[in-house]
């Protein structure tokens, strides 16, 4: 019933119809194009978005790290409590934890804030005015000149 179309130069992407004659038939995409770069999952935005969020009138700075519980008995009594968003950027080299006085908290690394600018940098993952402070500490612009594409 379908036959490669003549004349279009691709004979291989595009069918016609018999019945039909001059309608062309594309073939529907059969793979997703990955849009973003984004080195971080859903599950890690998330909570890198709770972290970062305001809290009771408090405005979070990324240079202070993300506050961690601790057990507070059993094996692990006074060791942080490391929830499993934070633990697979730690497995990458993206945070680090570090034990201080009174509480451990984990900081982003080197490659872990070049991965938190491109967060920031676009819109689809940090509304750029709930999450103004954070940009600015980034070094970019607080909200103007915001694309929606990190790559342009």
């Amino acid at each position: 019933m379908f036959k490669s179309a003549p004349n279009t130069g691709n004979d291989d992407f595009v069918l016609s119809c018999k019945s039909h004659p001059g309608w062309h038939i594309l073939p529907s995409m059969t793979t997703r194009t990955n849009q973003t770069s984004c080195p971080f999952t859903p599950k890690e935005r998330e909570y890198i978005r709770r972290e970062l969020d305001i809290f009771f009138g408090t405005l979070p700075s990324v240079a202070d790290g993300f506050q961690l519980r601790t057990w507070r008995g059993g094996p692990h009594a006074r060791q942080p409590k490391i929830p499993p968003p934070l633990q697979t950027m730690v497995d990458r080299g993206l945070m680090e934890v570090r034990m201080g006085a009174p509480v451990p908290k984990a900081f982003f690394t080197e490659s872990g804030l070049a991965a938190l600018r491109l967060l920031a940098s676009d819109r689809r993952y940090m509304d750029p005015q709930k999450f103004a402070h954070i940009r600015t500490e980034l070094g970019l612009p607080a909200t103007a000149d915001v694309t929606s594409d990190s790559t342009k």
